[in-house]
């Protein structure tokens, strides 16, 4: 419905027999991506989100608990087969990339699926898909990344190994590089050729929270590292610069906003800015910040 709308009968059908059995849905660059029935089977669904346009069958499965990803080219979702099995252990989890501009959706590893709990510790990168393979779960429900190996799979549904622990955090630096943190706290930056790690730096900090990538007109213009006690942002020669030096509690990024917002611990945990060179680090003049969200890039 408008966001003016004033009253509910100007809302507008825009897709139906929907299962309710899974009912999560996500909209993304102007389509919506749901879940219906086929042959009393659940299958991942897309369409355009304003209802126009045929309904597009995507796979037999359903779609985890968090958002799509997407890029300049891209749809990329994980998708569950057998949503009706909870074994964290079950070799399930399928790769899918979708055109943003139309076309067939494509399945990475159709023929080898990860375990459901593999998967769900990883994320997509910008061409590849990291994961921990053999990783456990604890009795709290929480992952045990010190059982886990770091994997990486690639667009080519070529599997390599990255990292001889789990990897908790990981982002695309650029085509050919990967930096990511392991269990320990610890950052690496690994180079990549034909399906395979040719090097790996190990950065000076063991701290390491978050990784975090800051854009610029859809391109990857600085890779953050956030530790402790500092932000540190890596260089071209895969060395390192402090931007932020002091501890934060909270930190927000966003594709469309230049630099970043975190709040000051040391500062009573009020809200600053960062540009992504940390030339510019001021005070925005707050009281105690209690949490951050992006509503508006104005």
């Amino acid at each position: 419905m408008p966001v003016n709308a004033a009253k509910s009968t100007e809302a507008k059908l825009v897709a139906d027999k929907a299962d309710t059995k899974f009912a999560n849905f996500y909209v993304k660059q102007g389509r919506l991506f749901y879940h219906t029935l086929r042959n009393g089977k659940t299958w991942v669904v897309t369409k355009v989100a304003a209802g126009s346009g045929q309904l597009q069958w995507i796979a037999s499965g359903k779609l985890p608990y968090k958002e799509l990803t997407i890029d300049n080219t891209s749809f990329y979702l994980t998708v569950n087969t057998k949503p009706e099995i909870t074994e964290t252990s079950e070799n399930c989890m399928v790769l899918y990339t979708l055109p943003l501009k139309g076309g067939v959706p494509k399945a990475i590893n159709a023929k080898y699926p990860l375990a459901l709990n593999w998967a769900d510790s990883g994320a997509w990168l910008s061409g590849y898909y990291f994961y921990n393979k053999n990783i456990e779960v604890d009795l709290e429900g929480a992952y045990d990344y010190t059982t886990g190996l770091g994997f990486v799979l690639g667009m080519n549904s070529k599997a390599f190994q990255l990292h001889k622990t789990g990897i908790v955090e990981a982002v695309s630096v650029d085509a050919t590089k990967i930096a990511f943190s392991d269990v320990d706290g610890k950052a690496y930056v690994s180079t990549i050729k034909d399906s395979k790690v040719i090097s790996t730096k190990t950065l000076p900090f063991t701290d390491t929270y978050f990784l975090r990538n800051l854009y610029s007109k859809g391109k990857v213009s600085a890779t953050l590292f956030f530790t402790k006690s500092a932000v540190y942002k890596l260089l071209p020669d895969l060395s390192v610069k402090k931007i932020v030096a002091t501890e934060w509690s909270q930190f927000v990024t966003d594709k469309e906003i230049p630099g970043f917002f975190y709040t000051n611990t040391v500062d009573d945990n009020k809200l600053y800015w960062s540009s992504e060179d940390g030339k510019t680090n001021k005070n925005l003049n707050t009281d105690t910040v209690d949490d951050l969200l992006v509503v508006s890039q104005q």
